[in-house]
């Protein structure tokens, strides 16, 4: 997506000799006090997606532990039924996201471009920083600084200055992806997803066959 310095909840380093982490912190408490400048990023199609997957959780947790209660009769079920439900409903959605940056996205990315990493967006709270890295690059004419929004703490970035190649949708040229690397997060996600869903649903069936906690 197209990167702006003045975003909210992140700053920019571009100094060659990698980040100075207490300077970052000390610009990051300051962006916290005083933020009166920056704007908001504009919503991807994977925020979209985890906004609707959150109402869509709270919606469904809350319908579960009604009918749970009217099906059985024992609140400690239904409200146990409905904590799992929000977490089940979270994880498909998190699994949603990361079939899309697996799967969908990169079928999108067809032409190769040489991009040159001018800097990191950094985040972080609680000591922890992120970073990822922002590009500058020419597509069909056209000049563009963008950055994939996928902060992490680990794993190697490309060094400022460098030039790399990058994979862009020509269709919506600000959106890219920049590594193969970068998607080894999300098959990660996908496997854990998988198995925390196949585990809600166990739990589930396991509390609405057991009698003495949903009552007889």
């Amino acid at each position: 997506m197209i990167y702006d310095e003045r975003y909210r909840d992140q700053v920019f380093w571009d100094v060659p000799h990698g980040p100075d982490y207490a300077s970052l912190k000390r610009k990051l408490i300051d962006l916290a006090m005083n933020g009166q400048n920056r704007i908001t990023p504009p919503a991807g199609k994977d925020s979209k997606t985890i906004g609707i997957g959150a109402l869509a959780a709270l919606v469904l947790a809350v319908l579960a532990g009604v009918i749970t209660h009217f099906v059985t009769g024992a609140g400690i079920g239904a409200a146990v039924v409905g904590f799992i439900v929000f977490f089940l409903a979270g994880t498909v959605t998190a699994l949603i996201v990361a079939r899309n940056r697996l799967l969908v996205r990169p079928k999108l990315m067809t032409q190769e471009v040489n991009a040159m990493c001018v800097g990191y967006s950094i985040t972080g709270n609680d000591g922890h920083i992120n970073r990822t890295p922002v590009f500058k690059y020419t597509y069909a004419g056209r000049e563009y600084l963008a950055y994939d929004g996928i902060y992490s703490n680990r794993g190697r970035l490309p060094e400022i200055d460098s030039t790399v190649t990058i994979k862009v949708d020509p269709e919506d040229p600000a959106e890219f992806i920049w590594s193969d690397n970068n998607q080894k997060t999300f098959v990660f996600a996908a496997v854990i997803c998988a198995v925390m869903i196949l585990t809600e649903i166990a739990m589930i069936v396991i509390i609405l066959s057991d009698k003495g906690l949903m009552g007889s």
